[in-house]
């Protein structure tokens, strides 16, 4: 240590002592008196302009007398009087006697200014017990005077007592009592003054304890908050007893003004007192040994901690008459021990601590006010509670630890940059590995997905089994993938959000449709209790339905058997969403670290479920982004529940809403007139499905408009609407939507339309493995993922629309097909009948000619293949075929025909009802002996043309549909009907309806727009 600081720390010392004597003098106790014979005129000694006096000087003193104020003046009691100056040559009194007692007196004049005035008489520490008698009258007693030991008490604290006068003259008697305990603190004198000045002193002197007491316990409630926090070391264990150490010397400490009075015997308190200062000497050491320990001698610390104790054993076992003979000794020790610290600062100084000066000037203060102390006790100094020494060591210690803290501050933001460019260029690798492994990795499922599906390929259950593995392994591979993609995106704060009004019934459904294959096999139910009518959530349905299948697939992966519920409802303006499962739980230590980034909370149990740990730290970030909280309750053994919440779409709209829209409004982005004109040469009719008007028309610019016909749809209640009253050659809709998803309308059509029928494109903005397989899964034909790219859209409407005309083109050659396929026994048999009639009758075989020649000319004229014929035409080749047939049988086929409708108006797919004509002729009234008959309606019926076609044949032994997928593939018969099924159902929307029984007949019936 260089010369400056050892000239500083002299210095320091310099202040400090100056800063005593400054408080000293500003806090002086008052005045002298000059008390003489037992009488004293505090007028003539100027109490006007002091306000307060020290009662010094020779008292009126009646030793071995408890004398009554009453009887003070009485010639008896008057003769053994002696005068001693109060207290101090009391003290010298009682010294080596077992039991004395005693009566002081003082006869005082005041100015008038104080008659009826509140008064005080202030009493400092005084170990004997005492009693305050003004005028006769006892005013305070501190302890129980008594002329038997037996009743006597004593308590060493300070008092006062506040009293009034009518006159100028004071009679002032105190009886003291003392047993044999020696006296071993300083002989201070007894105060008198106004009532307000000594209550003020008081006070000053309790104000300065609170505050060190106050500072201190600060300090051991902080260090007992880090202890039991985190930071749970030795060092803060002593700095913690240390500063409450301190926090009860200060409590206990009777000088001045005390702040504990409790009644606690004198001795009990005198050892407890001793201890506090004990242990406060063994929590100093041990704490420097633990906060400097390369500096700290050891040795010394061990012996002097080791005297420390033996000292404390005394105290406990040895009469405090003893004890407090031989308390210099403690003094001398914690001297010592003072220095013992301050050289260990020293050498840490030395050694080049940063700032480790502030400790020594902290020892310095600490040192300081053990040697006054030491003085004080050992020289009787009249000194109240000092407090600027213990309050400037623990500034100049608050000072350290705060430099120590802020240099560790800079080390640890200057570790923290290195971790963050680490952290950085990890992140930045795994999103750069993440980009570069997406493509091979799809590629690898793509090739694996298409040797399983090949029908062609040969392989063994086992290896079908590995390759199911591999696709479900590269899924959620694909998965993770995703995540650190998002990741990375969050923690550059490039993750943008769009929020709208969205669903989160239909969400939750979507969400359970791609979890269908997890859960495929094991013994797990998902319940979903949310209801269609909940309110929309202001939120991005993309980052909604991310968090969701976190949340939905984490309960799916660590429960084995049970329940998983999904359930929502309402508080204070927000959605509170909960996903609770039956699986094996989480521990409380554990519950803060499954959200971080990377922490895989690792146990016996979840050794068969790794992971990478950044789901549920993905799924929180996006929660807080869209301004909601995840919480988190698990027990072991028994479940978890992750509860989040959503803000509330603005307007509290309900999905019922959308249900109460009786009249769906459809709009085009064409003229159209809603009826169906003669389709030569007509563009395709697309529906677009959209809950965003502003998409729908984006998509629809698209698109070539002289090649497509447009419509619009709101939402998925309206397309469906659409579909029951118009013909499309595509649907084109968003996934997600309000009331119905994309995969809701999709199951929908698919339960009328095939996937050659009426072609599916779904539009989403998710583009992973899951949601396409979703969509596929549902019925859709293809994909287009958002933002859209136009070539990619066009060319993918493109070949759905060319598909969709190529099946309806095959249809039509079909049909065509079927009918120029004319039965030979047919021809054969028609002509033997018109031969037979040219004998017989030959208007009969000119009108059988005339319907031979038609049905041939129309057959031929088929092969055209037009897409539709007006009813007018159907009617006529129906009525040629039934002609030829009832020529041929005769009685046998009854007609009966009832035409309600403008058959030029409406238009019918060629040879549909000729074929169900055919149907019901051939295989129905012929199939009896005696024939039967046939009925043939065309009536409107709710805006649409209702076709009948009723006979009274045999009826169809089995189930209509059954009875076609059986036969469809074996005779022409059944080709025909499924393709007048197939054809009716593209045109009109809907089948053929056919209601049949065996021995009683059948009815068919189709309908056909007006």
């Amino acid at each position: 240590m260089n010369r400056k600081k050892i000239v500083l720390i002299l210095l320091f010392l310099l202040l400090l002592t100056g800063l005593r004597f400054s408080w000293l003098h500003l806090f002086d106790r008052g005045q002298a008196t000059f008390i003489e014979n037992g009488q004293v005129d505090l007028v003539e000694q100027g109490m006007e302009s002091q306000e307060i006096m020290k009662l010094e000087g020779e008292w009126s003193f009646f030793p071995e007398q408890l004398i009554p104020p009453q009887e003070m003046n009485d010639t008896a009691v008057t003769e053994d009087k002696v005068y001693r100056h109060f207290p101090d040559q009391w003290f010298a009194y009682i010294k080596n006697q077992s039991f004395s007692y005693g009566t002081f007196h003082l006869h005082a004049t005041i100015d008038e200014s104080l008659v009826n005035h509140p008064l005080a008489i202030y009493m400092p520490r005084f170990p004997s017990a005492s009693k305050i008698y003004v005028n006769g009258e006892l005013v305070g007693q501190a302890g129980a005077p008594s002329v038997i030991l037996e009743e006597f008490s004593s308590r060493t604290l300070p008092y006062y007592v506040i009293f009034q006068t009518e006159s100028t003259n004071l009679d002032i008697s105190i009886q003291v009592s003392h047993d044999s305990k020696p006296v071993k603190f300083g002989e201070q004198p007894i105060l008198f003054g106004q009532a307000d000045d000594i209550i003020t002193m008081v006070q000053i002197n309790m104000l300065t304890k609170i505050i060190v007491m106050v500072f201190t316990l600060l300090l051991t409630i902080a260090v007992i908050f880090l202890f039991f926090l985190r930071f749970k070391t030795k060092l803060a264990l002593y700095f913690g007893l240390l500063m409450a150490g301190i926090s009860l010397m200060v409590l206990f400490d009777p000088d001045g003004a005390a702040l504990l009075t409790l009644p606690i015997d004198a001795v009990v308190r005198t050892k407890f007192t001793l201890l506090i200062h004990i242990f406060i000497a063994i929590f100093l050491l041990k704490f420097v040994e633990n906060f400097l320990p390369g500096y700290a001698p050891k040795s010394l610390y061990r012996i002097f901690s080791i005297l420390f104790l033996i000292y404390g054993l005394l105290v406990i076992s040895l009469p405090v008459s003893i004890i407090l003979e031989y308390q210099f000794i403690l003094g001398i020790i914690q001297i010592i021990n003072a220095l013992i610290v301050i050289m260990q600062i020293v050498r840490a100084n030395v050694g080049g601590v940063p700032n480790s000066f502030l400790l020594l000037l902290a020892a310095a203060a600490v040192l300081n006010n053990v040697v006054w102390a030491f003085i004080k006790h050992r020289m009787n100094l009249i000194i109240d509670f000092y407090p600027l020494d213990l309050l400037i060591a623990l500034f100049l210690f608050t000072g350290f630890w705060i430099c120590l803290f802020l240099q560790y501050t800079e080390e640890i933001e200057e570790k923290n940059k290195k971790l963050r460019l680490a952290n950085k260029s990890r992140d930045d690798f795994l999103a750069n590995t993440s980009h570069e492994m997406r493509n091979p990795l799809h590629s690898m499922m793509h090739i694996a997905q298409y040797v399983l599906d090949n029908p062609e390929n040969k392989i063994t259950k086992t290896d079908r089994n590995d390759l199911i593995l591999l696709v479900q392994v590269g899924r959620k591979m694909s998965m993770l993938i995703n995540d650190l993609i998002d990741l990375s995106q969050i923690k550059e704060h490039n993750l943008r959000l769009d929020k709208k009004a969205v669903d989160l019934h239909v969400q939750i459904k979507i969400v359970l449709d791609m979890l269908a294959h997890v859960i495929e096999g094991k013994p797990i139910q998902i319940i979903n209790k949310v209801k269609a009518s909940f309110p929309l959530l202001n939120a991005d349905e993309n980052r909604l339905n991310q968090i969701l299948l976190n949340l939905l697939h984490n309960a799916v992966k660590f429960t084995e058997l049970g329940v998983i519920i999904i359930q929502a409802e309402v508080t204070e303006g927000m959605a509170v969403i909960e996903v609770t499962d039956t699986g094996k739980g989480i521990d409380k230590e554990d519950i803060e670290r499954i959200f971080l980034p990377y922490e895989q909370v690792t146990s016996d149990d979840t050794s068969d479920h790794p992971g990478t740990g950044i789901g549920l730290a993905i799924t929180k970030e996006l929660v807080e982004l869209q301004g909601g909280t995840l919480h988190v309750k698990s027990k072991l053994g028994i479940g978890t529940t992750f509860r989040f919440t959503i803000a509330l779409f603005e307007g509290n709209i309900s999905i019922d809403a959308l249900a109460d829209k009786k009249e769906p409004v459809i709009e085009s982005v064409v003229e159209h007139s809603g009826e169906v004109q003669q389709p030569v040469n007509q563009r395709f009719r697309l529906l677009l499905v959209d809950d965003e008007r502003i998409n729908l028309t984006v998509v629809s610019k698209l698109l070539d408009r002289n090649r497509y016909e447009i419509i619009f749809a709101d939402n998925v209640e309206e397309a469906l609407a659409y579909l029951s009253k118009q013909q499309f050659d595509l649907v084109i809709s968003d996934v997600m939507m309000p009331g119905m998803s994309g995969f809701d309308l999709t199951r929908e059509i698919r339960k009328e339309y095939n996937l050659s029928e009426l072609p599916i494109l779904l539009l989403t903005a998710r583009a992973r493995p899951e949601d396409l397989e979703a969509g596929f899964m549902a019925g859709a034909n293809d994909y287009v993922v958002k933002p859209v790219d136009p070539l990619e859209l066009q060319a993918r409407v493109r070949v759905l629309t060319d598909l969709k005309e190529a099946v309806t083109e095959h249809l039509r050659m079909e049909a065509a097909w079927l009918r120029a396929q004319i039965n030979p026994h047919f021809i054969f048999n028609t002509i033997n009948s018109i031969f037979s009639l040219m004998e017989m009758d030959q208007e009969k075989m000119k009108d059988l000619l005339s319907h031979f020649i038609y049905y041939l000319q129309t057959s031929f004229d088929f092969q055209n293949a037009n897409a539709l014929v007006s009813l007018e035409q159907e009617l006529n080749l129906v009525d040629a075929y039934l002609g030829i047939e009832k020529a041929r049988f005769g009685d046998r086929i009854q007609v009966h025909t009832r035409i309600d409708v403008d058959t030029s108006a409406i238009y019918i797919p060629p040879l549909s009802l000729q074929t169900l004509v055919e149907n019901a002729v051939k295989h129905g009234i012929l199939k009896h002996q005696q024939g039967g008959e046939i009925m043939i309606e065309a009536v409107y019926c709710e805006e649409m043309c209702e076709i009948r076609i009723k006979d009274s044949g045999i009826g169809f032994p089995k189930e209509v549909k059954e009875w076609l997928r059986m036969n469809g593939g074996r005779d022409r018969t059944g080709i025909g009907l499924l393709n007048t099924e197939k054809r009716l159902k593209q045109y009109a929307g809907e089948g053929i309806s056919i209601d049949s029984k065996p021995g009683k007949g059948t009815t068919i019936i189709f309908r056909l727009p007006c």
